[in-house]
């Protein structure tokens, strides 16, 4: 294993006011991704939401769980993305067989548009802090080529961020890695467009604009020099994201923070799958069994639990769960 993976550094260009972020995801995916038999688009296209899933955990402050969800008609119709506050990330894919074994046919298959793997749809991000707190969730449809560009008109629409995205996943080395590279306007610099755009119509504001001409010029000077960044450098494990990030940004006085650390776990155990099973009722858990027993297999890392009627007791005998 790699030192140089399953991290995410935050960073800011000092001489302008936009900060970024980069990512690189290695073994985590692969734990994440070995459990199921997904076929090659279908692990790349969760290896991007990965990666976009860590990216995001660590531009907010919360305790609890991100989850990053698309829901759509596509032959892969659902991809789920979870990062608790403490960088502990798991992933899910759902897929149509034969649609998606017809993608593979495409001799374009590692570029299709979104649109063809996905399909329409919507990206939904949650934040879930308990049960003491206020859900947090945003949702948009999904718009763009890219799964980059449907996180762009998320910030853009939902968040009033200018934001720029890269995302890659693919095999290198053997194993399936992805990586992902942002970056964004600080609002509180007077940066941001969607923010100050109306302040610079006027007639008599010539001061203003020039500084707006400064800040795009700072914003287009830094995309550009992000877009240079090559698949074998945020693929692979032995480039660092800091000598990456000075790579790219040494001219705009790149600043890094501390790394966040990412690994690859589940939250689900058998007093969990019981705490979801007290929320039915008890005609419907009568309806669950089959044989005589209900087993419940997790879709994140495939575990499997197995529960008989006399497991189930106490739940029975619970009258604030189930009705007479």
């Amino acid at each position: 294993m790699s030192r140089y993976e399953d991290i995410v550094l935050p960073f800011s260009l000092s001489s302008t006011g936009i900060r970024g972020r980069l990512v690189k995801l290695g073994p985590s995916l692969g734990q994440a991704l070995k459990r199921h038999s997904y076929p090659p688009v279908v692990s790349q296209m969760l290896g991007e939401f990965l990666a976009l899933g860590a990216m995001l955990s660590t531009t907010i402050k919360y305790e609890g769980t991100l989850t990053i969800q698309i829901n759509s008609d596509g032959p892969i119709n659902l991809l789920v993305a979870n990062v608790s506050s403490a960088g502990v990330m798991r992933g899910y894919a759902n897929f149509d067989k034969v649609p998606v074994e017809e993608l593979l046919l495409d001799k374009n298959s590692d570029c299709l548009p979104i649109k063809k793997i996905i399909g329409e749809g919507h990206l939904a991000f949650t934040v879930d802090q308990g049960p003491d707190t206020e859900r947090y969730q945003g949702i948009v449809a999904l718009e763009g080529s890219t799964l980059a560009s449907c996180a762009k008109q998320y910030f853009y629409q939902s968040e009033q961020i200018v934001t720029d995205v890269i995302i890659m996943a693919s095999e290198y080395g053997g194993y399936m890695r992805s990586g992902a590279i942002m970056l964004q306007k600080l609002p509180e610099s007077q940066v941001d467009t969607v923010i100050t755009k109306q302040a610079f119509q006027t007639p008599d504001n010539s001061q203003d604009k020039l500084q707006f001409s400064e800040v795009e010029e700072d914003w287009n000077r830094a995309t550009m020099l992000m877009s240079s960044i090559k698949y074998h450098e945020l693929l692979n494990p032995n480039i660092s994201a800091q000598s990456l990030a000075f790579r790219l940004f040494h001219a705009e006085k790149v600043c890094g923070f501390s790394e966040r650390k990412i690994k690859f776990g589940c939250q689900c155990s058998r007093d969990t799958v019981i705490r979801t099973l007290q929320a039915f009722t008890k005609t419907d858990i009568e309806e669950m069994f089959i044989d005589n027993e209900i087993s419940v297999k997790c879709q994140f890392c495939g575990s499997e639990e197995t529960f008989n009627k006399q497991d189930l007791g106490d739940l029975y005998l619970d009258s604030r769960t189930y009705g007479s």
